[in-house]
């Protein structure tokens, strides 16, 4: 329901837009070709800067919007955006220069030139312009190459940059804006919401939750070779309102650590005294985390993700996992356990020596009557199945599997394939609750 707002807000945003825009650039159309070229431009101007506010609020971990859709479906909306954005970046100076061009006599590449020769702001505008498309086809290549969280995350500090360089731009010589004070009044609004909403979420309320709740690493516990716990606490834990499934933005207060932000799981239900982190080592960054010591402070964002209990629709779940995609599932399998809810856990990995919470998910499987079924694709163990998880290993293992909820979490191509298959087997996609694991 909550989602149904956001989309009325994009309406009637997109609305105002709409109206002041024909309120001052509509006369154009009935004059002629280029000056409806000069019309258009401006409004894909005006719609560049909406789309890339839009962009900030979706990349900027903003609780009220990521709370109701949640990471995955919101990196879905932000590349969807993305596209709009790019083609209204783009559209809006060939549109103008094919409209001023008409008048001045000038060819369209002398028009840009004379734009960024002779406008005030525009040289600004168009590195802003580039940075943009910088951002963008840097992101695409990021994905594609799974290079580090990090990059990324630095890619996307040019986007401010960016807005900055644009905004004198936009006001200064948006023709929509001339004369009439409310539009303006309007636009610094706007980005005084968006900018208001990155300062709160991103700055404010992590330093008042460090302020509050004093986080720091408790102990830091090898799992096996590859994985590690860190164990944090603080200051009333109690009151730090985290849900099993949930993920959190951690930066860990110490040298060779502090410059960089990462997000990472609970792998244990909240308990009011500590919270798990359970983390493997997938190269640099993560290599280092063994090496942190008891007593780093630690800032942390959020908690992120509607990865919950919460979202199920039945009293029946089944539980889904590939290698270190255990993390929320092994916190969530605690949790359910704990609320009475039926749950039953496959978790699939390539060797034995992969296996992570083996004596926990063990006891959790007697005590809570959780049945859990592993699955080795590398290695033969008469205690296991072998292969990879596919719909025959869950109906051996999971019977009802289709008249439960279905959470699962793992690598991109596990969480892909099984997702695929639910959906041909005519689970309703609101059944189906996933968590993509990538750094």
């Amino acid at each position: 329901m909550r989602k149904n707002w956001f989309y009325l807000f994009l309406a009637i945003n997109l609305f105002i837009i709409f109206w002041f825009w024909w309120q001052g650039s509509g006369i154009l159309f009935r004059t002629s070709m280029s000056s409806a070229f000069l019309a258009i431009g401006r409004l894909m101007g005006l719609l560049s800067v909406f789309f890339v506010l839009l962009q900030l609020l979706m990349i900027g971990r903003t609780g009220w919007l990521e709370k109701n859709f949640g990471l995955d479906r919101l990196s879905r909306l932000h590349h969807l955006n993305g596209t709009f954005l790019i083609t209204f970046i783009i559209a809006h100076p060939i549109f103008l220069a094919l409209g001023y061009s008409a008048n001045t006599g000038l060819g369209f590449f002398s028009q840009i030139l004379d734009f960024i020769r002779n406008f005030e702001d525009v040289l600004a505008a168009a590195i802003g312009l580039f940075l943009f498309l910088f951002v963008v086809g840097y992101s695409l290549y990021l994905v594609r190459a799974r290079v580090k969280y990090e990059w990324w995350y630095f890619s996307h500090l040019f986007t401010y940059l960016a807005i900055a360089l644009a905004f004198s731009h936009q006001l200064g010589l948006g023709g929509d804006f001339a004369g009439n004070a409310l539009f303006t009044y309007y636009w610094y609004l706007l980005y005084a919401f968006v900018l208001a909403s990155l300062a709160f979420y991103r700055i404010f309320l992590p330093l008042w939750n460090f302020k509050n709740f004093r986080f720091y690493v408790k102990e830091v516990k090898a799992e096996n070779e590859k994985v590690t716990s860190v164990y944090i606490s603080g200051k009333n834990m109690e009151k730090f309102k985290i849900q099993a499934g949930q993920f959190m933005i951690v930066r860990f207060l110490q040298k060779g650590f502090w410059w960089q932000a990462h997000p990472f799981s609970l792998s244990a239900a909240p308990n009011g005294q500590t919270l798990r982190l359970t983390i493997k080592n997938v190269g640099d960054y993560t290599s280092t985390i063994k090496l942190l010591k008891p007593g780093t402070k630690i800032i942390i964002e959020g908690p992120y993700g509607i990865f919950t209990e919460n979202f199920s629709k039945s009293d029946k779940i089944l539980l889904i996992a590939g290698g270190i995609g255990i993390t929320p599932i092994r916190a969530l399998a605690e949790q359910i356990s704990k609320n009475g809810k039926k749950a039953a856990l496959i978790y699939g990995n390539k060797t034995f020596k992969d296996i992570v919470f083996l004596d926990e998910l063990n006891n959790l499987s007697k005590s809570a009557s959780l049945p859990v079924f592993h699955v080795l694709s590398q290695e033969t163990n008469p205690n296991f199945k072998h292969g990879h998880i596919d719909l025959d290993k869950i109906k051996e293992a999971v019977p009802d599997f289709q008249q439960r909820d279905i959470y699962l979490c793992g690598p991109k191509g596990f969480m892909e394939s099984l997702v695929n298959a639910f959906l041909k087997a005519g689970i309703l996609p609101d059944k189906i609750h996933f968590e993509n694991f990538s750094l």
